[in-house]
């Protein structure tokens, strides 16, 4: 069952990553993207972040640096320059729907938020929702991942700023269409997350069985 659950993870990650690129991709010299739900027909433009900064839809904002000797132990997680949290706190300095890109470490590293977070070392997205659909945005900054890695500047520590951030050209399409595509992919996203929850309670019951064969509490029938 174990490894029907992690085939399944594999699969609809596979499919996700497919229906997505084509979703916010435009085919080679068109202006349409490759796949598209019914009922939109408009051509895409591209219009750079630093627009919807200054007409403030989208806002950038750096996160609030914090130490290890700070920290008041709490289940806050502590948004850094990783892929994982490094600590948890006590305290939240963003408690609404964001997008955070580590700007150190994993530096460009596109992670979404709908829970309390401690913003750390990274830059901190957000919309005005009736304007730019901020899973939309999401979806499409992940989608250009491996271009956001490309930002980074440095020697040994690679950082990657808000200044070369604001240039990226994104979607300027309707929130209707914006808000369809974010949705379903955050569906997607979901079912995943749900697969993993259950992939990590199978392997936790897996190792309680185990835990009780080797102490003798459970004995397998002759």
């Amino acid at each position: 069952y174990l490894e029907n659950t992690i085939k399944l993870i594999e699969e609809k990650e596979r499919f996700k990553r497919g229906i997505a690129k084509k979703l916010l991709t435009c085919k080679e010299g068109e202006n349409i993207p490759e796949a598209r739900f019914k009922g939109f027909e408009d051509e895409w433009k591209e219009t750079q972040i630093l627009e919807f900064v200054n007409n403030n839809i989208i806002k950038i904002e750096k996160g609030k640096s914090i130490t290890k000797s700070k920290i008041e132990e709490g289940d806050i997680p502590v948004i850094a320059g990783g892929k994982t949290p490094p600590y948890y706190h006590n305290k939240y300095n963003y408690n609404f729907p964001c997008i955070t890109i580590s700007a150190s470490g994993s530096a460009g590293y596109v992670w979404f938020h709908d829970y309390k977070i401690w913003a750390s070392d990274c830059h901190v997205i957000y919309t005005d929702n009736k304007r730019y659909n901020i899973k939309f945005l999401y979806h499409y900054l992940k989608n250009i991942q491996d271009l956001i890695y490309y930002l980074q500047v440095g020697g040994v520590q690679k950082h990657v700023y808000a200044k070369d951030l604001i240039k990226l050209n994104i979607p300027n399409i309707t929130i209707e269409e914006q808000e369809k595509i974010g949705g379903y992919l955050s569906l997607l996203d979901e079912e995943i997350d749900n697969l993993k929850k259950q992939k990590e309670l199978i392997k936790e019951m897996k190792r309680g069985a185990m835990q009780k064969l080797l102490s003798g509490e459970v004995r397998l029938l002759e």
